[in-house]
């Protein structure tokens, strides 16, 4: 019975094929089928295309199929003329339906083969099993088989909305998970109660895709900016302060930051553990996997580079938060010579020369300053920082 190891969900079908494999001169063959009736329904036997590939004309004899007891007897073909066949194939095709969970054996008995002369064919008999899961209920909104984020995401996304009954697609995912014509916190909460459940182990998921989030140090503890926006976070130890999204607690004590209605580019933390995996769910519905990015915990002007120089150079600085940022240079007697105004950046590290302020060596006007020193000052909101440089010829 091929294949030997069959998965399926209750109510779900089954098909299984009886072949032959590598056999020679095969001119018929006989079989009954053995399965547990408790787990299994037969809802029908074919003949296979095996006997007849080559044009022969076969004679099938439907076989009793017995579903109280549990058995398929008297299944039979043989072909009308010719030479047997060779190789290997499906003799009978066999569909079932899954009535319960549970694991039923397909074995296979009283097997009879034989050539053109009704001589006996030796044979060995390979049974195969069916696994069957439960259908998970209603919390397992996208029928996937598990309780997962995407299930907690869809309920979010139609957050607030009224749910008519009867549906125009019953078969279709219903946020309403109660059942009580309204998306609220109840269907979320029973999704998180269910959270990892499954019908059977299925392939690890490999997180290929990133996304970075840059933390940010506030006074209430942190703020994580998203690339682009996410539907929901999830990891240990998270406390979000936001009230844009609504925590939920797995049954394995992982917490989940889960937007409602929309996606969220920034999201407010209390508390979260960065040396702990954390995945997310992205705007594209994407599992990733989220990395962090730090962010400077104070405002620095720092040393410009190179100094002295000769004709030009790059001033680095770093952000504590988003601020508008200009930086005036002058000469010792206070003359005002360059203003560079940066306008407005986004909290980070400018230290590159890509990223850095530039300072050309010239004034307002497009002159060649005199060498000697000069003061740099970045006004950053209403704080400001000094440096000093040199002009070397």
């Amino acid at each position: 019975v091929r294949p030997s190891l069959v998965s399926a969900k209750v109510g779900g079908e089954i098909e299984v094929r009886v072949s032959a494999e590598h056999v020679a001169h095969l001119a018929g063959c006989q079989f009954d089928l053995r399965f547990d009736p408790d787990l299994l329904e037969v809802i029908s036997v074919e003949e296979g295309e095996f006997m007849g590939l080559d044009g022969v004309e076969t004679f099938w004899r439907d076989p009793d199929i017995d579903n109280d007891v549990g058995l398929i007897s008297g299944a039979a073909i043989t072909r009308k003329g010719g030479t047997g066949v060779e190789g290997s194939g499906t003799v009978a095709i066999i569909k079932f339906k899954a009535k319960n969970a549970g694991s039923s054996l397909l074995k296979l008995e009283n097997v009879t083969l034989s050539d053109v002369d009704l001589n006996p064919i030796g044979v060995n008999v390979v049974t195969a099993s069916v696994k069957i899961g439960e259908v998970l209920k209603s919390w397992d909104i996208d029928k996937s088989g598990t309780v997962d984020i995407f299930d907690l995401v869809f309920v979010s996304r139609h957050f607030g909305e009224t749910i008519t009954y009867p549906l125009p697609d019953p078969t279709a995912p219903n946020p309403d998970v109660d059942g009580n014509g309204m998306v609220d916190v109840f269907d979320l909460v029973l999704v998180s109660k269910h959270f990892g459940e499954e019908i059977m182990p299925g392939a690890p998921t490999l997180l290929d895709v990133y996304l970075t989030a840059t933390v940010i140090r506030t006074r209430n503890g942190i703020k994580l900016k998203f690339e682009r926006p996410v539907w929901a976070i999830w990891s240990e130890n998270i406390e979000p302060s936001d009230n844009a999204v609504i925590v939920l607690k797995t049954p394995k004590g992982k917490s989940l930051a889960l937007a409602l209605r929309e996606p969220v580019d920034e999201l407010s933390l209390r508390r979260i553990d960065p040396s702990l995996p954390i995945v997310g769910i992205d705007s594209d519905m994407r599992l990733v996997s989220i990395r962090l990015k730090n962010m400077p915990d104070r405002t620095v002007l720092l040393p410009n580079y190179p100094n002295p120089f000769n004709p030009e150079t790059w001033i680095p600085f770093q952000l504590a938060e988003d601020a508008d940022v200009t930086i005036r240079i002058y000469d010792l007697r206070g003359n005002l010579i360059k203003t560079l105004d940066l306008g407005h950046l986004k909290a980070g590290y400018y230290t590159s020369r890509s990223s850095a302020a530039h300072w050309d060596g010239r004034n307002e006007l497009g002159e060649r300053v005199a060498s000697g020193v000069y003061i740099y000052r970045m006004k950053v909101g209403d704080k400001a920082f000094t440096g000093k440089m040199v002009i070397l010829k």
